[in-house]
């Protein structure tokens, strides 16, 4: 691991050597990515109302565009071995105990925003979770999203 490690360091070095302008890229990432990220979640949240936060170690937050500004709520997921991610959908139970007292009682609705955004990575259903399938036989309504 070491070996690796100053191997790609002296290739590092070699190409800042014989291509100084490439020391301008790691400088410029953080710059242009902030922006960018601002400016798809703004568009996020006034488009469909929420929005999916991607965090590096794997865990996601949920952000929902509020009257007075918006609110989160954690989103269990991870990433796999082979760098795919893993979404979590927890059973009722479990999401009343968990979630804030706003998001308790909203599981199917913020979920199904949540898949809906997920990107065909791998998605856990819990035993309780209705498809679209189901629903059409069960007649259960998502409730849908106002003002809150």
């Amino acid at each position: 691991m070491l070996f690796l490690m100053l191997l790609v360091m002296a290739v590092l070095i070699e190409l800042a050597t014989r291509y100084p302008w490439l020391l301008v890229i790691p400088v410029l990432i953080i710059p242009v990515s902030w922006p960018v990220y601002r400016i798809r979640r703004s568009m996020s949240l006034k488009r469909r109302g929420f929005f999916l936060i991607w965090g590096s170690s794997g865990a996601s937050t949920y952000e929902e565009k509020t009257v007075d500004g918006s609110r989160k709520v954690p989103i269990p997921s991870s990433w796999t071995e082979n760098g795919r991610a893993e979404l979590f959908i927890p059973t009722r139970s479990d999401w009343g105990h968990t979630a804030p007292d706003w998001a308790a009682q909203r599981r199917d609705e913020i979920f199904r925003r949540v898949v809906s955004v997920w990107n065909g990575f791998e998605i856990h259903y819990p035993n309780d979770w209705l498809h679209e399938s189901q629903q059409k036989l069960t007649g259960e309504q998502v409730s849908a999203p106002n003002d809150r």
